[in-house]
């Protein structure tokens, strides 16, 4: 028998992977495969198949290793092409922020994005973005009533930055509207650094008038300065005016998640760090108190005094100024409770304040809980504390109310009590 043949089979070719783009540690280290003329390569593919966050990412990648003239160009130009596609989705608003923060980061792009403005046009064919708005102001006196309405509009939509309008070059330094603008630029770094008073003359703006591009800016202001001021009614009238549309309407659900000491639904993760920042303390102390407030049944003691201990830390921490106010609340509803005092003391490390506050919190709660004589004393201890506060005078119409008070709480009381 003759032996077949057997063919041999050729290896089969394994197919040839395609590259990778670099990791940001491959470039660090150069030993990335990619050349420089690779990555821009890649870039401007990514850009033309319409993948510009990706063609962003791998542009910001390429310049953290390189960071030369030639990859910021590479970063600058991609960002172009995403805010291009930004606005032709509508985005606007997002697209002039985006603009603004690369205009500041990159030197190119200030050139780029300056006050010659980028010329590309948007999904309807026309100019769009804060530069083009501005460089229509040249002139601004001189043009027609409506067109200045309609200037000013279009500012109040697109002015995500009072600054950019302060330092324009399309109007005189001393045109009342740069004026306006520089004053609410300096107003609004003032507010946002932290508490202002009421009459610091930062805040007074007359230059900005009701109706003007700058209006949604300085209700803005006002709002933050009432909410670091704790006037939370003041605060929700000045957020309520901001209209609609406008780059400071964008903050209102922020301000507001901060007066109710919550994150606003569905907020970014930029938007929860800046509300955590600005009210993060107050959040916490929140969330104690509500675990405080949730105490109910008959919980052993150490619970109780755990909670309470928790909150007056948290207190201390955050709000100080509230130490007093909080240090009477709990005391009485240690009492309520029937913990000692001695131990809510020791919990809270500090002595009962007795003052007209607390003895008029532990009178009320002593009617409440039917103990008529105990409340009279504690009437009779507030009018004295009222008295030596200068609250009100010994012989005044304050202090007969409260003794007239007091006869009418000792008509309820047991007689059994009295002896």
């Amino acid at each position: 028998m003759s032996k077949k043949k057997r063919r041999k089979q050729k290896p089969r070719a394994e197919p040839t992977p395609s590259p990778s783009p670099p990791t940001r540690a491959a470039i660090r280290s150069g030993s990335g495969t990619q050349s420089t003329a690779e990555i821009q390569s890649h870039v401007r593919v990514l850009l033309e198949q319409g993948r510009d966050k990706e063609a962003v990412e791998k542009a910001k990648v390429f310049h953290k290793a390189e960071k030369s003239a030639e990859s910021e160009a590479l970063v600058v130009s991609a960002y172009r092409v995403r805010i291009r596609s930004m606005r032709s989705r509508g985005l606007v608003l997002e697209a002039d922020s985006l603009q603004d923060l690369i205009a500041g980061r990159y030197k190119s792009a200030r050139e780029l994005f300056g006050e010659h403005g980028d010329d590309d046009k948007d999904g309807t064919g026309s100019k769009s973005g804060l530069d083009a708005t501005l460089r229509q102001l040249e002139g601004y006196d001189a043009l027609e009533p409506v067109r200045k309405r309609q200037l000013d509009g279009e500012l109040k939509r697109k002015l995500t930055d009072p600054g950019r309008l302060a330092r324009t070059s399309f109007l005189p330094e001393e045109h009342p509207l740069r004026q306006a603008a520089a004053a609410v630029e300096n107003a609004f770094e003032r507010v946002t650094r932290g508490p202002v008073p009421e009459d610091d003359p930062a805040l007074v703006l007359d230059g900005v008038s009701r109706r003007g591009p700058l209006a949604p800016w300085k209700a803005l202001i006002r709002a933050l300065a009432a909410f670091y001021r704790a006037d939370d009614g003041a605060c929700r009238e000045w957020l309520a005016s901001i209209e609609t549309g406008t780059p400071p309407e964008r903050l209102v659900p922020v301000v507001r998640g901060m007066l109710d000491l919550r994150v606003p639904e569905g907020a970014t993760p930029p938007v929860r760090n800046l509300t955590t920042t600005v009210a993060g303390g107050d959040l916490e102390l929140a969330k104690r108190l509500e675990v405080v407030d949730q105490i109910s049944g008959s919980p052993s003691m150490r619970i109780v005094l755990d909670r309470f201990r928790s909150a007056f830390a948290s207190c201390r921490k955050h709000r100080p100024e509230m130490l007093s106010k909080l240090n009477r609340l709990l005391i009485v509803r240690s009492f309520l409770m029937k913990i000692p005092q001695h131990e809510a003391e020791n919990a809270l490390g500090e002595l009962q304040v007795r003052d007209f506050q607390s003895c008029l919190l532990m009178a009320r709660a002593l009617e409440d809980m039917a103990c008529s004589l105990y409340a009279a004393v504690e009437w009779r201890l507030a009018i004295g504390a009222a008295i030596s506060e200068g609250v009100f005078e010994e012989q005044s119409i304050e202090a007969a109310s409260l003794y007239r008070h007091i006869a009418r709480t000792l008509q309820k009381a047991d007689v059994d009590d009295l002896l």
